[in-house]
C-alpha cells in the first residue's frame, strides 16, 4: 500500500468531508509498520460505516441506509466487546468519529482519575484493527495472499 492510497479517502467520501485525523493515524501506524495493510483496510471500512451510521456530527453522510450502516457498526461493536469495552470505545471514538487517541486516552480510565497511557491506548487501537480486519474478513483476505 502506498502512502498516497493510506492518505486518501474512502471510495464514494468526498476528501473534504473524509476524516483526516483518523486516516492520517492508519497510516501513520502502517508506515511505522505497527499494523498491516489489512488492519489499515478495516480501520477505513469501520470508519466508512460509523460515517454512514451518522454518528459524527462533523462528518456528512448520506441519510438514506443509515438503519442497516446503524446494524453492520452494531455487529462490529459487538465483534469488539460491545462500545463501552475498552477496544470499542477507541475504535468507536477515535476511528469512528475522528477523536484525537490522546484526547481519548485521557478521558478513559481503569480507575477514577487515572487516565489511560498512551502506549496502552495505542495498544487497544492496535487490538481493535486487528478484530476488525478478522470481523470484516480482511484477515482471511491477508491469509489467502500470503499462501
Amino acid at each position: 500500500m502506498s502512502d498516497a492510497s493510506v492518505h486518501s479517502a474512502p471510495a464514494g467520501i468526498p476528501h473534504a468531508v473524509s476524516d483526516l485525523r483518523s486516516l492520517d493515524l492508519l497510516g501513520q501506524l502502517y508506515r511505522t509498520r505497527r499494523v498491516p495493510e489489512t488492519h489499515v483496510a478495516a480501520g477505513r471500512h469501520f470508519q466508512l460505516m460509523a460515517r454512514q451510521a451518522g454518528l459524527s456530527p462533523r462528518l456528512a453522510s448520506d441519510p438514506r441506509g443509515r438503519g442497516d450502516a446503524r446494524q453492520r457498526l452494531s455487529s462490529a461493536l459487538d465483534a469488539l466487546g460491545g462500545p463501552t469495552s475498552p477496544v470499542g470505545s477507541v475504535a468507536l471514538e477515535v476511528i469512528g468519529q475522528g477523536r484525537a487517541l490522546e484526547d481519548w486516552a485521557r478521558a478513559h480510565g481503569f480507575a477514577p482519575g487515572r487516565p489511560v497511557a498512551t502506549g496502552v491506548a495505542q495498544g487497544l487501537l492496535e487490538g481493535a484493527l486487528e478484530i476488525l480486519a478478522g470481523h470484516f474478513g480482511y484477515a482471511a483476505e491477508r491469509r489467502r495472499a500470503s499462501a
